[in-house]
């Protein structure tokens, strides 16, 4: 097989590339051409790439508190939402509802801190989970960088 190899080291910053829509040109700057050079430099461009990234597992990149507002509370209360963002979409956990109780959240997370009485769940996206508080009471209460 004749070909280029370019191996990523950093994609820091940079969004994920998706196969059949990544494509490359080469820069006549570059000067590839022929061998032995007899050919002008090539600004051939490629097809879509095709096969895979490999399996990718959705990890947390962020666990947000939002109070609901309400101005009666401090620390974690009814209404309050912890809002999880993960790294990619995701199959929604096959949940197809869009609110759920927090029997089905139990089964999807295990939360360090006690979220209270009751709570729900809801997606927003398939990147991002919602637990809103419903009722409180009996929570630890989860605390600012200590809830994982």
């Amino acid at each position: 097989c004749v070909g280029i190899l370019i191996t990523v080291l950093d994609i820091t910053g940079n969004g994920n590339p998706s196969i059949g829509d990544l494509t490359m040109q080469f820069l006549a700057a570059g000067d590839l051409r022929n061998d032995p050079a007899q050919s002008a430099a090539t600004t051939a461009g490629s097809p879509a790439v095709q096969g895979d990234w490999g399996i990718t597992i959705p990890r947390i990149l962020s666990l947000q508190a939002v109070s609901s507002g309400s101005g009666d509370d401090v620390g974690f209360s009814d209404g309050d939402t912890i809002f999880i963002t993960f790294s990619e979409d995701t199959n929604r956990a096959q949940i197809t509802t869009s609110t759920f109780p927090a029997s089905v959240v139990d089964k999807l997370l295990f939360f360090d801190q006690d979220l209270g009485a009751n709570y729900q769940g809801s997606w927003l996206d398939d990147k991002t989970l919602s637990i809103t508080s419903v009722d409180a009471t009996g929570s630890s209460p989860p605390e600012i960088d200590l809830l994982t």
